[in-house]
């Protein structure tokens, strides 16, 4: 016959007590559903799934939650790109076109890259978008890849803490001569935007605007 002895167990992921509190031995907790009237002994954060000793504790618990929903991030997500659209200088497609201050291609701030306004407008509709009221220029990235800190990672990820390697030096140099050859580069969105449509645009500012002040008086 088995010694086991099956116990009722309560989950309580995180409890927030008070202090000194003796945390040397298991703590004795009354926790029920407070009647009209009665005293509660703890509050519980339902959306948080845990417990905290104050009210106060648990409606931070709550903020807290209710910031990592899905729906919380996206509408952040949504706000960092509705500022940093109203923030962001503005150029007509005439003064981009003239300017040598930026690479030579245009995108929507996705994935879709083209060498002018015109042709970037096509590729969307044909892809079957909507034509857009404002695009994005973009700067040129060339390689750029540090040796020496990657080595130094690696060596530290690796192995011991004394290891090192012999003549780096030589290798520094050769590697740094060599990169100087190399040519490969990519184009990002920057923060400036190409203005294609500027009723549209207006409105789409005007709605940012509002997006914000939204979120702000929540």
């Amino acid at each position: 016959m088995s010694d086991t002895v099956e116990l009722p167990i309560l989950d309580l992921p995180r409890l927030s007590l008070n202090e000194g509190v003796d945390t040397s031995r298991p703590i004795p907790i009354l926790i029920k559903v407070a009647k009209e009237g009665e005293t509660p002994n703890v509050f519980y954060a339902p959306n948080a799934e845990r417990f905290s000793v104050d009210l106060k504790g648990a409606e931070y618990l709550e903020r807290a939650a209710a910031e990592h929903l899905p729906e919380a991030r996206e509408r952040a997500a949504n706000v960092r790109a509705a500022k940093a659209l109203i923030a962001a200088p503005t150029l007509t497609p005439e003064e981009w076109a003239a300017s040598g201050e930026w690479a030579k291609w245009v995108c929507d701030g996705e994935e879709t890259y083209a060498g002018s306004v015109e042709e970037l407008v096509e590729n969307l509709i044909d892809m079957g978008s909507a034509p857009p009221s404002y695009c994005y220029v973009t700067t040129a990235k060339g390689f750029d890849f540090d040796l020496e800190d990657a080595i130094e990672n690696y060596l530290m990820d690796e192995h011991h803490e004394d290891a090192e390697c012999r003549d780096l030096p030589k290798l520094i140099d050769f590697f740094n001569e060599w990169k100087k050859t190399e040519t490969v580069t990519t184009y990002w969105p920057g923060s400036t935007v190409v203005v294609i449509d500027a009723t549209r645009f207006a409105e789409e500012i005007a709605a940012a605007k509002a997006l914000i002040a939204e979120a702000e008086a929540a």
